[in-house]
């Protein structure tokens, strides 16, 4: 049971998931994947009003671009 007015934890567990595979991603190398995945969690999290993971998930964009060399855009 969740309590009214708590976010869908269906899309709490997806955007959790994609978090994951953002990071993995970033770990093998593939900094263009994971810029993917983290952009389409923080869609996600902004999109249900999740507030708690953005930071993280913006903590894992910033890596990534920093990766693709764009530290810029991070």
């Amino acid at each position: 049971m969740t309590r009214p007015g708590s976010p869908d934890p269906f899309r709490v567990g997806e955007a959790n998931t994609l978090t994951n595979l953002g990071v993995v991603q970033e770990r093998l190398g593939r900094p263009d994947t994971a810029v993917v995945h983290n952009s389409g969690v923080l869609a996600i999290f902004r999109g249900i009003g999740e507030r708690y993971g953005q930071p993280c998930v913006l903590n894992g964009l910033g890596r990534a671009l920093t990766g693709q060399g764009a530290p810029v855009d991070a």
